[in-house]
């Protein structure tokens, strides 16, 4: 047989032993904060459309890939999807996770790749034409053609996304660009985009989001349909940190509903002053890293770039600034998005620097927060197919190699730091015990 490496050097899936159980795997990314009934939909109809006997969820971390800590812990988040019907969920490393779209993208198909039995990969998108997708993802991908023209749009103070699709329109046309406008098939072209650039045979499976994308509402075939049936992620997390909790929890199905009140006993207002603690932790401490840094150290943070770090120093000791909202809203310019600059702000905590990432982009493995029976047998499969490192707990992390250590080591550190923003006093320790869940 033919053998054929990737650009990472690993082989590619058809090089390696076959799928002992004949199990078809479905892949979804997903960060679930929290997982509401639109997710539940998808999860369905990924598996209906593509017949497969088992899903694999690669799941976000402690922060947002916005930049923003997640509303529910990873754990609970974990067991929310397997609860509600996910077979195997594995952690997207903080390298990824906190990233831009296309290093998110490309760092979770890395992980279904390198399990080496996934066959296809799922996205909720707004638009479900997988040829016209395919168009939008291989233009959005063609720098040669479309650098001179986002340098144009850049110097008329547009921000990135926005010159990335007048550029697709210049070059391409409108279809192509009235394809980048919408969020999810930006998500789902840097899929695609990934797939390629890793030489991987996964197949990609599209599934239509039905309802205004902002809403993130989905048609489920199992529920009434209502105008108000379905609501986003970011909308319900509103709810939750507006101390409107039963209303956040009708929109979630019954097993996430059930984590996510194990996750605020004590009631709305409960949920409220979690979030309010939250805030003002986070600002706190990012006040005293800056203070405490040097110009060069907040230079060398990965993503800044064009003096944004004196932008953040002048923030920091400015008065009148009230929470990360007024702190980052305060820094924000038109080249300088929300999500931009509130990433910027984690990597500073994190100390997290360019030359790391430059180290670090690439390395992959498979850290298991959750699985089911299925998801046993997937994980037996695993172990004849995966050519990277499968972690089900933190002990022994001397037997990896130098970069997955210390790409462990930040999603460790992350960890802690999402622990002390919600006033937890155990830190890391937690990490080092963790079970994964079995449902």
């Amino acid at each position: 047989m033919k053998t054929e490496m990737r650009s990472d050097g690993c082989q590619s899936r058809l090089q390696r032993k076959p799928n002992s159980k004949n199990m078809k795997i479905t892949g979804i990314t997903a960060e679930y904060d929290p997982f509401h009934r639109g997710h539940l939909y998808q999860l369905k109809r990924a598996g209906e459309m593509t017949g497969a006997d088992g899903t694999v969820v690669v799941l976000g971390g402690d922060f947002l890939q916005r930049g923003t800590p997640c509303t529910v812990p990873k754990a609970l988040r974990a067991r929310m999807a397997a609860d509600s019907g996910a077979d195997l969920v594995l952690q997207l490393p903080y390298i990824y996770s906190v990233n831009s779209s296309s290093e998110y993208t490309r760092g979770a198909v890395s992980i279904l790749d390198g399990i080496g039995c996934v066959d296809c990969i799922s996205f909720g998108c707004e638009t479900d034409d997988t040829e016209l997708l395919e168009r939008a993802s291989m233009a959005s991908s063609d720098n040669e053609k479309l650098a001179p023209h986002i340098r144009e749009f850049l110097s008329r103070g547009m921000p990135y996304a926005e010159a990335m699709t007048l550029a697709a329109e210049t070059v391409f046309g409108t279809e192509v660009s009235e394809v980048l406008r919408k969020p999810n098939n930006l998500l789902a072209c840097g899929y695609m985009a990934a797939l390629r650039e890793l030489g991987s045979d996964i197949e990609p499976v599209p599934v239509l989001r039905m309802g205004g994308s902002a809403r993130g509402a989905y048609e489920d075939d199992d529920t009434e349909r209502k105008e108000d049936a379905y609501l986003s992620a970011s909308s319900i997390r509103k709810l939750l940190t507006s101390g409107r909790k039963e209303e956040a929890l009708s929109y979630l199905p019954p097993a996430a509903a059930r984590v996510l009140v194990g996750c605020f006993p004590g009631g709305a207002e409960n949920a409220a002053g979690r979030a309010r603690e939250a805030d003002r932790n986070m600002l706190q401490l990012l006040r005293y890293r800056i203070m405490t840094a040097g110009r060069g150290d907040l230079a060398a943070v990965y993503t800044a770039a064009e003096g944004i770090e004196a932008r953040a120093a002048a923030s920091a000791l400015a008065r009148g600034v009230r929470g990360m909202d007024g702190f980052i809203g305060s820094m924000k310019t038109k080249r300088y998005t929300w999500s931009r600059i509130s990433r910027l702000l984690v990597h500073m905590l994190m100390n997290f620097t360019s030359d790391d990432f430059a180290e670090l982009r690439g390395v992959r493995y498979a850290r298991v927060l959750a699985f089911s029976d299925v998801g046993r047998e997937i994980l037996s499969v695993m172990r004849k197919t995966s050519d990277i490192p499968v972690i089900s707990n933190l002990a022994g992390l001397s037997k990896y190699d130098a970069r997955v250590r210390k790409s462990l080591e930040l999603d460790i550190r992350a960890a802690g730091l999402y622990d002390m923003i919600h006033g937890g006093e155990d830190i890391t320790g937690g990490e080092y015990r963790f079970v994964p869940y079995r449902r």
